[in-house]
Parts: C-alpha cells; structure tokens; sequence
C-alpha cells in the first residue's frame, strides 16, 4: 500500500524538481538570448553613429560650418558608452570580450582620425581636410570598420541562435515532463482510489468484527496484508486473549464457589459432630420431664 502511494509521489516530485530546473535554464536560456538581440541593437547603433559623425566631418571639411559637427560631438560621447554596454552584455565570453576590443580599438582609431581633420579646419588647414576626403580613405576606413562590426554581429546571432535552440531543447523537456505529470496524477488517483476502497474494507471488516465481538460471535479472520489487516489480526488476538482470560476467570469463579459450599457442609459436619452441637441437637431432661408432667396430669384429668 505504501508502495503504492509512494510510487507516484516519487514521480511528482521528480516532476516538480525537473520543473524548477527547466525553470532555472529557461531563465539562462533567455538572458542570452536577449542579451544578444540587445548586443546586435547596441552595434548597429554603433555602426549608424560613427557613419554620421564621418558624414558630418565630411560636411564640415568642405563648408566649414560647425553646425555639422554636431554628429561628431554626440559620436565622441555615445562611442564609448556604446562599448561600455557591449563589454557588459558579453558577460565572461572570451571571444566576445576579444572582438569587442578590437572593435574599440578601431573605432577610436578612426574618431582619432576623423579629429585630426576637425582640428585642420579650426586650424585655417581646411586644404588638407578637403584632401583627406577627396582621398576616400575615410570611407575605406569605415568600411574596414563595419566589416570588424558585421564579423562581431554574426557572433551574436550563432549566440542568439544557440540560445533559441537551448530553448526549444528545454520547451521539448517541459512537454515531457508535463506529460509525465499528467500521467503521474492520472496514476495517484487510481492509486488512491485502490488504497481508499481498501483501507474502506479493511474498516468495516473491523467494524464488523467489533459487532461479533460485541454479539459473542465468532470473528471473521482478516484477509490481506497490509497494514489494515495486521490491525485487524492484532484485534482478533487480543479478543481471543480477552475471551481465554474471561474463561479462566469464569472457572475460577465457579471454583471458588464449589470451595466456598465445601467449605460450609464441612463447618456445619464439625459443628453436629462437636458435644455442644450435641446437646443443642436433642431436648434436655427437665423439659422432658414437664412435658411428661404435663401429659399425666392431662390424663388425670
């Protein structure tokens, strides 16, 4: 019976401890998934704020007006930022801690360089600004930039897509499991309803032999072994011990009143046989003597 109640016991809580797991990679699974989605928004970012401040240097080089720096200004501050955000979301991976160095290290490369053609203008040197453009070595250099950007970004999405099948692992785990918890229930309800009906029968076998016990009946012997009927048995053995002492205690009683009668004839033996139960036993000689007085005057008259 207790087998037969922990058996499924057993399963649940297999299942709940398998679901808290799950529960736990799920989590993990998650995180990186979303970590690189961040990382890929983060470089694209990167990419679109750097292409603006090389634009804006472009524009300033050749007309000279400051309002397009306004893109290089928000680059020299959003840049490191940018990578500050990369370095966090990459954690303790070091391969995405190695390519995120050399990415920081070449996007300050080309700030230094895109910086150094600012300080050309502002420096009444704006012909060799306009040179540096005309030479297209900006561009060649930004586009050694988002290759290193495009190399980084498709380690994210294998990240991201390592990830995504961590999770499709774990959503195909759960679905077991989930089964299985489905199966265990189906399986500890049928196990309580055997247990109940038996524990059900074990009773009123019980009950019914407390009645006989009660009628003076003979008991029923349990059946079974479980933990009810080694109940049941213990009953019938103390209501045989309680009948075989009821026994004996009737004997004694009939004994002791066979002793007790014995031992009334034998008094009333030693009392006649003694000379003053005797004397008490016949008619003293001076009450035969007025009864014979009696008579004679009776006849003399």
């Amino acid at each position: 019976m207790l087998a037969l109640v922990g058996m499924p016991l057993a399963t649940m809580l297999l299942v709940i401890a398998g679901g808290a797991f799950l529960q736990v990679q799920t989590r993990s699974a998650g995180e990186l998934t979303s970590r690189s989605d961040v990382a890929l928004l983060a470089s694209e970012d990167l990419v679109g704020t750097t292409i603006d401040a090389e634009t804006g240097v472009q524009g300033y080089a050749l007309t000279g007006d400051p309002r397009f720096l306004e893109p290089y200004a928000a680059a020299l501050k959003e840049v490191p930022d940018s990578f500050a955000r990369l370095r966090a979301l990459a954690g303790h991976d070091p391969r995405r801690v190695m390519m995120i160095d050399r990415l920081s290290r070449s996007a300050l490369a080309y700030l230094a360089e895109i910086t150094v053609q600012v300080a050309n203008v502002r420096g009444h040197r704006r012909t060799a600004a306009i040179a540096w453009v005309a030479s297209g070595q900006g561009k060649r250099d930004m586009a050694d930039f988002r290759a290193e950007v495009g190399a980084y970004q498709r380690l994210e999405t294998e990240r991201r897509a390592e990830g995504v099948a961590r999770l499709e692992t774990i959503w195909n785990v759960g679905r077991v499991l989930l089964g299985a918890a489905v199966l265990a229930a189906l399986i500890a309800l049928a196990c309580a309803l055997v247990v109940g009906r038996a524990i059900l029968r074990g009773l009123n076998g019980l009950a019914l032999n407390a009645e006989r016990y009660r009628r003076g009946e003979p008991l029923v012997p349990p059946a079974g072994t479980d933990e009810i009927a080694h109940v049941a048995r213990t009953f019938q053995r103390m209501a045989d011990e309680l009948n075989a002492r009821q026994g004996a205690l009737a004997q004694m009683r009939v004994a002791q009143g066979m002793a007790g009668q014995r031992r009334s004839v034998l008094a009333m033996v030693r009392h006649r046989s003694s000379p003053q139960g005797a004397d008490s036993g016949r008619p003293c000689t001076a009450d035969r003597g007025q009864v014979g007085g009696s008579s004679s005057s009776t006849g003399r008259a």
